[in-house]
């Protein structure tokens, strides 16, 4: 190993120890002071993409998960696909529907039934068709917007659905509507930033990480 990959080496280890120390430190001040928790998170996947500090924001994320949106059902949801963009969402339900939704929830994008209840919606590979199983057997295929079929789906009268890219997961319980949240780690940081609401002060940095404050904000 040469004096470059050396120098290299050793600002990798440097960089996940910081990181590591970091990540405990959230831990430490989540129940106490999620704002700061957050921050420090952050700042410990950007030092370091390290398996810790994504499972970090994952935990504080989930400790404080981000509603995207709550889509209304007549009947009890019965299956759920995604579109490939992750902009649209395939609603099946008890009664024989099938919606197709704007993930956020404010536009209808398309309807069809079948004659029992919905158990599989599946998007076609190149996103040009969807199709929808019933209880009785039956298939209905029809002309979509762009979609493709999901990673995986669930049925019975709790469903569950994930998106291709992993990006966006949705859970129904008992009732008539769909929750959904961002799953990604984007939307982890983008949420954790909403919760903090500030950015790390050039104390704290100098505190928690130990370096001169960089110019670049933590939260845009």
């Amino acid at each position: 190993m040469n004096a470059v990959q050396q120098r290299d080496e050793a600002q990798r280890q440097a960089r996940l120890a910081t990181s590591r120390q970091l990540v405990a430190t959230a831990l430490n001040l989540k129940d106490g002071n999620l704002r700061l928790a957050s921050l420090l998170a952050i700042e410990a996947y950007r030092m370091q993409e390290s398996p810790d500090a994504i499972a970090t924001l994952n935990r504080l994320s989930t400790d404080s998960p981000h509603l995207v949106s709550m889509l209304p059902s007549a009947k009890d949801i019965s299956a759920l696909a995604f579109s490939p963009d992750d902009k649209a969402v395939a609603v099946g339900d008890e009664g024989g529907a099938v919606a197709v939704w704007r993930v956020d929830g404010r536009a209808l994008r398309a309807r069809t039934s079948l004659p029992g209840r919905i158990t599989a919606v599946g998007f076609s590979q190149g996103g040009k068709r969807l199709a929808a199983g019933d209880s009785k057997g039956n298939v209905g295929v029809r002309t979509t917007p762009s979609a493709r079929k999901p990673v995986c789906t669930s049925g019975a009268r709790s469903a569950a659905a994930c998106s291709w890219a992993g990006t966006m997961s949705s859970t129904t319980g008992s009732g008539r509507k769909m929750l959904s949240w961002d799953f990604s780690v984007a939307s982890w940081i983008e949420g954790l930033c909403r919760i903090a609401d500030r950015n790390l002060t050039d104390a704290e940095w100098r505190r928690y990480v130990g370096t001169p404050p960089p110019s670049r904000p933590t939260c845009d």
